[in-house]
């Protein structure tokens, strides 16, 4: 065969039959399609309205709602059994921490129920409440109040460890700003108007001083005169203040001068007022003032530039000398030059130096509330809380500025140059013990006289009320029946007597404190008498009534004490008794009466509540061998004036030179006293009189719930620029136990999911964190994780390199997803290990990841935390979901002492903790969580303020904590809203239908195209040379006609398939 020939032949005629294949194709993905489309569009319409409820509660169909978090509408029923059982000491020795017994068992069960949960996307948070029903409380262990770690004192400590000196780096500050404030103008517009023309006398008695008498003193007197800048200053201020400020009256006064003279000298149209209003408009103009510059406009611009002072284009006059500081102008002012501009360049940090802008906005004190401003106590608080967790971009976001280098040019400032140069003293590298005590030193002697006078005031007298009752055998029914009945009067008197200590004292005590008193109450319910009939017993208008008598006796033993005043006052009973425990060592009258009334050596013996020592003598003599009472001479010393203790400086140089052996004799010489000996003092009595003691006695109830005390009430005291903290709670509880006094309130929560890296995450600042004894515990600094304490300034933390608290989207077997661990302060790495099921939840599985933990924790890090899986509900599920065991920080096997608990070491006991996976959304559902451990007091270190625990070291068992939470699973999956949980064969019609309904109908359009190209039903046609068209059989023809020899294989051709075609015909036709 020719092939140039056969190559001529139409294409059509050589692929014949492919057609049908086409067809095919193009029907079956145009029904598909179809199919599919359908199948997205009414699938969804059909669940929405609620025609199918079972599909409903698996997949997730609403368009936008992939982008959102989760959240569970509706009320849930959680059954939540605690059971705790608290470690109880025999006595109050120290030495018996680790001889535990068990102290009480207590169970509770606790229903919630979660209401009102909203969520807004642009605000990130999510919000509901949580109403909380204390359904029973079980004391399975009846026992009376034992002795129980004292928590409280060791979370007042703690919270004073680490301060970074906040109070006095605060009380400088805003000392210097109100002396540059007050003196900056007048200084520096005196300077201009000395070098100008004020320190030429001819210009002065000319133009100043002509015609007064004595112008020739006014103009040479050191202190008022015209000699000096500092002098000439004075007449300046009372331009400012006018005639009636006390300057202006001071100097008339001084001078003898007449209103005319003043008027001559400082008034309108005076040759000074002239030099001022010149120096005022030249500020106004250099810094754009609107009419002039204020004091402090002034003032920030010379803290932050020094341009006030040394900045000669302000001046009025090429005369005037440049000075560095407002400080060389009048040295009595301050104690170094208080610009921060000054300070910044002797620290040699130009290259990262705030410009003045910058500078400016950190002295911009005129409005506190929208400013930058350190000189405001809340901004500085929140500039120590971010940069000691080293939180920069809070710091760089609230201040305005573009680095941590300018951050740690603040923070120098601050530490390294306010306290060591403006507070005239360089305070010594204690630790953040040393720190702690100091703080508490400062409060010691002062708050312990007056716990001392406020006990003794009462007990005293009530004592000796109740001793001379009996003596002059006083009857209880001859007092009381003058205000009630005979018979009600005999009830009254049996059930409080006045022959028992317990009895007379209760009705002295009610007596002196009067009706508004607890203790009156008390004594009225205890009695059965009312309100009226007790005034009508404490009455003191008859000779019979029980309140002349009693006021007969607390006079006579005022006077035989020899008291200032009569009654003794508290003030001067605490005093005594302090010193030399002269009030309770030696029984005035009425001795060996009774068996209440005897001499004692401390008000410890005569039932004081917390059954500890408070005064100094006893500590001394006890504790410190140290003979020789307080004398008042020592006590004025330490008390007040320049060496006081009371003083923060004094205490911690103090502090840390005795602690460490160095300059004893010049501290011998001050307080005239040994001060080893002092120091020793100092200790226990901050122990026990001021905290408490290690160990106090109190009801395991109390314990678990937690309990309010007073003793933290000492941070709160004073002015806040002074340091006091108003922020401080009394309520004392262990954190980790998840349940305290707020059980049984409802609370509303606030969730921050992450979405766009929150500042706050989680609030770590806590009154009492971490149970407050982890005293070196790691934690997520904001890069990563570092060892320190957590100090109270810690309270916001910045999440890098995480979504914060939520996971993100698509997570599988590669994902390596971060949670953080609020209660440990760390950021979490876990790894994928499996699957889990919950009901129809399919889950993915994370345990932690160890590699990770022994990265950033070191070779013990398996040892020293625990934590339970984290589960992911599928993958486009944004919330956190886990539990922590919460351990505390672990130690070596030799530190554990010789504790037993139920013939078990602390290890054992350990090892036996039960985790059980938990389901625990953000809004805080769990299906199922057990917990088993023990919870321990970790003592690592030498608690200055607590001289016992220096005999202890390891770790001291404080209770066991059991907890099983259980809610139906069956509700939690029906009100589980917004979940999208893969379930087999169930898909996500609307994800899944629209794009396979669109590849479907894309390929039926290409097999349709295919086949109507090639289907003989349709007419070929070919475009000819001419650009006529032609269908094919013409075109064959014409060809043919052209060429004999294909015309013959045509011909042929056609005649064989004529007759195949008749051949076919035939076979078809036959029966």
């Amino acid at each position: 065969m020719n092939s140039d020939l056969d190559s001529d032949l139409p294409v059509r005629y050589k692929r014949k039959g492919k057609d049908n294949i086409y067809h095919c194709l193009f029907v079956s993905c145009l029904i598909g399609g179809i199919i599919a489309l359908l199948t997205a569009i009414l699938v969804p319409i059909a669940v929405n309205a609620g025609l199918d409820k079972k599909i409903d509660a698996k997949i997730l169909l609403k368009e936008s709602e992939i982008e959102y978090w989760g959240h569970t509408p509706g009320n849930y029923n959680i059954d939540s059994t605690e059971k705790y059982k608290v470690f109880g000491y025999p006595s109050k020795n120290v030495e018996d921490l680790l001889a535990v017994q068990t102290a009480g068992e207590h169970s509770f069960k606790v229903e919630k129920k979660y209401e009102n949960i909203s969520y807004s996307v642009i605000e990130d948070t999510i919000t509901f409440e949580q109403n909380k029903t204390l359904k029973e409380t079980k004391k399975e262990v009846n026992e009376e109040a034992g002795y129980l770690i004292n928590l409280g004192a060791l979370s007042t400590n703690y919270l004073l460890s680490d301060k970074e000196n906040f109070k006095e780096i605060y009380s400088l500050l805003k000392t210097s700003a109100e002396q540059m404030i007050e003196h900056l103008v007048p200084y520096v517009f005196s300077m201009n108007a000395f070098y100008t023309a004020m320190n030429d006398k001819d210009i002065v008695m000319k133009s100043v001083l002509p015609g007064i008498k004595n112008s020739g003193s006014i103009f040479v007197d050191d202190e008022m005169g015209f000699g000096s800048i500092k002098s000439l200053s004075k007449w300046i201020k009372a331009i400012e203040g006018g005639s009636t400020s006390e300057v202006y009256q001071t100097l008339q006064n001084h001078f003898k001068l007449k209103d005319s003279h003043m008027d001559q000298i400082v008034g309108p149209k005076s040759f000074l007022k002239a030099l001022y209003s010149a120096t005022q408009v030249s500020y106004a103009l250099q810094y754009n003032c609107r009419k002039f510059c204020d004091n402090t406009t002034m003032f920030a611009i010379q803290w932050s530039s020094q341009n006030v002072t040394n900045l000669p284009d302000t001046f009025i006059s090429p005369k005037v000398k440049a000075v560095e500081s407002l400080y060389d102008l009048d040295k009595t002012l301050f104690g170094a030059r208080p610009e921060f501009s000054y300070a910044s360049n002797l620290s040699h940090i130009t290259s990262e130096a705030l410009n003045l802008t910058q500078a400016l906005r950190l002295a911009s004190i005129a409005s506190f509330e929208d400013s930058a401003s350190i000189f405001n106590p809340t901004n500085l608080y929140l500039f120590f809380s971010s940069y000691l967790t080293k939180s920069y971009d809070n710091i760089m976001i609230k201040f305005k500025l573009v680095s941590e280098k300018q951050c740690d040019a603040i923070y120098d400032y601050l530490i390294n140059y306010v306290i060591p140069k403006l507070g005239n003293y360089e305070e010594k590298k204690g630790t953040k013990q040393h720190k702690a005590f100091a703080n508490l030193v400062t409060h010691t002697i002062k708050k312990s006289e007056e716990l001392l006078g406020e006990f003794l005031y009462y007990e005293l007298f009530a004592r000796y009320i109740g001793a001379a009752l009996i003596k002059d055998k006083k009857k209880c029914t001859d007092f009381v029946s003058v205000g009630t009945d005979k018979a009600k009067a005999e009830q009254a008197c049996e059930k409080v007597p006045f022959d028992s200590y317990l009895g007379t004292t209760l009705w002295a005590k009610a007596f002196m404190h009067g009706p508004n008193h607890p203790l009156y109450q008390h004594l009225a319910d205890t009695t059965g008498l009312t309100t009226d009939e007790l005034s009508k017993v404490f009455s003191t208008k008859s000779s019979k009534d029980y309140g002349n008598y009693a006021n007969k006796i607390i006079t006579d033993i005022s006077k035989q004490l020899k008291c200032s005043n009569s009654p003794c006052s508290k003030e001067e009973l605490g005093h005594r008794q302090f010193l030399s425990t002269g009030i309770t060592s030696r029984i005035i009258k009425y001795s060996g009466v009774v068996d209440f009334l005897q001499e004692v050596s401390t008000v410890k013996d005569w039932n004081y509540s917390r059954e500890v020592a408070m005064e100094y003598s006893y500590f001394a003599k006890n504790k410190c061998d140290q003979k020789e009472p307080l004398s008042e001479e020592v006590y004025n010393i330490l008390t007040s004036g320049d060496h006081s203790l009371g003083d923060y400086k004094n205490a911690i140089n103090f502090v840390v030179d005795v602690d460490q052996g160095v300059n004893l004799v010049n501290y011998t010489n001050i307080y005239k006293t040994d001060p080893e000996k002092l120091l020793c003092v100092l200790r226990y009595m901050t122990q026990d009189s001021l905290l408490g003691g290690v160990v106090m006695r109190k009801d395991s109830t109390d314990f678990i719930n937690g309990y309010d005390d007073d003793t933290l009430s000492i941070l709160r005291e004073g002015e806040f620029s002074k340091g006091s903290d108003p922020s401080v709670q009394t309520h004392v509880s262990i954190n980790d136990v998840y349940y305290n006094k707020s059980l049984i309130e409802d609370v509303t929560l606030e969730l921050f999911t992450g979405n766009r890296h929150p500042d706050k995450v989680k609030t770590a600042r806590s009154i009492n964190g971490g149970v407050y004894i982890n005293n070196v515990i790691p934690y997520f600094n904001g890069t990563n994780i570092t060892y320190g304490n957590l100090n109270p300034y810690q309270e916001n933390f910045r999440l890098e390199g995480t979504d914060g608290l939520q996971f993100g989207k698509n997570l599988g077997k590669d994902s390596k997803p971060k949670y953080f661990d609020s209660k440990k302060i760390q950021d979490i790495q876990y790894k994928y290990a499996g699957k889990e099921s919950f009901g129809d939840i399919n889950t993915l599985k994370y345990d932690l990841d160890h590699d990770a933990i022994q990265k950033n924790y070191g070779q013990n890090a398996a040892k020293l935390f625990n934590y339970d899986g984290i589960f992911n509900i599928s993958q486009t599920f944004k919330l956190p979901l886990g539990s922590s065991a919460g351990y505390f920080k672990g130690v070596k096997q030799s530190d554990y002492g010789s504790a037993t608990i139920d013939g078990k070491s602390p290890s054992t006991m350990q090892g036996e903790v039960q985790n059980f996976f938990s389901i625990e959304p953000v809004s805080g559902f769990t299906i199922d969580s057990k917990r088993n451990e023990m919870i321990m007091l970790d003592v690592h270190e030498k608690y200055l303020a607590f001289p016992e625990l220096d005999k202890v070291f390891g770790f001291i068992p404080l209770m066991n904590v059991e907890t099983e939470v259980k809610i139906k699973e069956q509700i939690f999956l029906d009100k589980y809203g917004f979940v999208n949980a893969y379930n087999n064969g169930v898909f996500y019609f609307r994800v899944i239908g629209y794009p396979l309904a669109g590849l479907l109908l894309i390929a039926a359009g290409i097999f349709f195209f295919l086949y109507t190209r090639y289907s003989e039903k349709g007419v070929n046609y070919s475009v000819l040379s001419d650009n006529s068209f032609k269908n094919e059989e013409e075109r064959l023809i014409d060809h043919t006609e052209k060429n004999p020899e294909v015309k013959y294989r045509y011909e042929e051709t056609k005649e064989v398939q004529d007759s195949t075609r008749l051949d076919l015909l035939d076979e078809d036709s036959s029966p």
